[in-house]
């Protein structure tokens, strides 16, 4: 066997304090500084391409970018085999959140998906799919003697990977809850996202896709307004990102201010925004802009996944004054054929069951909103993690004149130090 033949063996970082599970022979290590985070890169690229459930939201510079910017708000629990030099074989990113709660008159912790930080569509395990059985429980065990309140994995695309984990915790100490999750004042589930599966071409999937009264439009646009030059296409660059993405959250805050919360809307913004510099700066970004002469009409922005294939449409927004119905069908239209056309094979049309996806054709992929909470909540609800925010709260509460609630922050502070 030649030198370039020869299996390479990857020398992975170890940490001294990692938590042996010895029922199994497995170890837990907590990640919660960069510099640690990022000694794991190539164990996570090597997991990443055993694990055919997990994409571009659980690859390692998706979640760098969102780490590097919130320091403090995050960890990573590693499982992997017990020794030095042993095998990674899970990860579970985590973000870290206080919640004053009125009732209990605490502040607590709360823990979710790591990737949320990043706004990521898809979150959960990355996990060797051979020792899901092994290792999660694992996880359950270690996270069950940890202080926190509620913990929450919501968009988690297997179900069952939830199922093992919640399964793990004691019945006795923890409540477990499958919960919806309905947006737009409950009309829609944003546990559903339609899916296309594509074919070999635009016009196989015009023929078998769509429904007949989209097809015929698509194909009446094209003609009328594509193939006539009144509208044409481009394709947002490094040196057009800036506007691009400034006019399309414009369209999108004209559509939704008068719907949502003004502090909602603010926030969605930011993370729309954030989500699409992190697809620039990791070329995954699409962003097409459709155009009558020199007037943007609309403008779309979406995730490519590579490794599987997949086009997920994120955020969108079209010029409100206009009524013409071609914009936002052309757009996805426009989108599905060049998404074929690069050999994608699933055009992801996010988070919602809003009607007019079906009409495209899309299939529902379910994901899963798993919640499993503390049931005493007298102790063990702060992580030391949130000292540093619980500080801040306490001086909060000071400066509004609520002094004996900043005492109670502080002495839950005391307690863990």
């Amino acid at each position: 066997m030649s030198a370039s033949e020869r299996p390479v063996h990857t020398a992975y970082p170890a940490w001294e304090a990692a938590a042996v599970d010895v029922e199994v022979g497995l170890q837990v290590e907590v990640i919660d500084s960069f510099s640690n985070f990022a000694r794991l890169q190539n164990a996570w690229n090597d997991l990443l391409k055993s694990d055919p459930l997990s994409g571009v939201f659980m690859s390692w510079p998706w979640l760098a970018a969102a780490f590097v910017q919130n320091s403090g708000r995050w960890r990573v629990l590693a499982v992997r085999e017990a020794g030095r030099n042993g095998r990674y074989l899970c990860f579970l990113p985590l973000k870290y959140r206080l919640h004053w709660s009125r009732s209990a008159g605490v502040l607590q912790t709360q823990i979710e998906p790591g990737g949320r930080l990043g706004f990521s569509e898809y979150t959960g395990f990355l996990c060797h799919p051979d020792e899901e059985t092994r290792v999660l429980p694992v996880l359950a065990r270690h996270l069950a003697q940890e202080p926190w309140a509620d913990l929450s994995l919501r968009y988690e695309p297997t179900g069952r990977r939830s199922e093992i984990f919640a399964e793990s915790f004691p019945s006795d100490a923890f409540g477990v809850a499958w919960r919806p999750y309905m947006i737009n004042k409950g009309t829609t589930n944003n546990l559903l996202c339609p899916q296309i599966t594509l074919g070999a071409s635009f016009e196989a999937y015009l023929e078998t896709g769509p429904g007949s009264n989209t097809r015929q439009k698509i194909r009446r646009y094209t003609r009328k307004h594509l193939d006539t030059g009144d509208l044409r296409f481009t394709m947002t660059t490094p040196e057009t990102f800036a506007g691009d993405l400034d006019l399309m959250m414009t369209f999108w805050r004209a559509k939704w201010a008068p719907l949502k919360h003004a502090e909602n809307l603010q926030g969605l913004d930011r993370n729309y925004r954030q989500m699409m510099a992190t697809c620039l700066e990791l070329d995954c970004l699409f962003m097409p802009v459709i155009w009558r002469g020199d007037q943007p009409l609309g403008v779309m922005g979406g995730i490519l996944d590579r490794s599987r294939g997949q086009l997920t449409f994120a955020v969108s927004g079209r010029d409100m004054s206009s009524d013409d119905p071609a914009i936002g069908l052309l757009l996805h239209a426009h989108s599905i054929r060049w998404a074929i056309e690069n050999g994608y094979r699933i055009y992801d049309f996010g988070h919602g069951d809003e009607p007019y996806k079906y009409t495209f054709g899309a299939v529902d992929t379910e994901v899963y909103n798993i919640s499993i909470s503390r049931i005493d909540r007298k102790d063990q609800v702060l992580s030391p993690i949130s000292v540093p925010e619980a500080v801040r709260r306490a001086q909060g509460f000071l400066e509004q004149g609520k002094a004996e609630t900043a005492l109670t922050v502080l002495r839950q502070v005391s307690a863990i130090l």
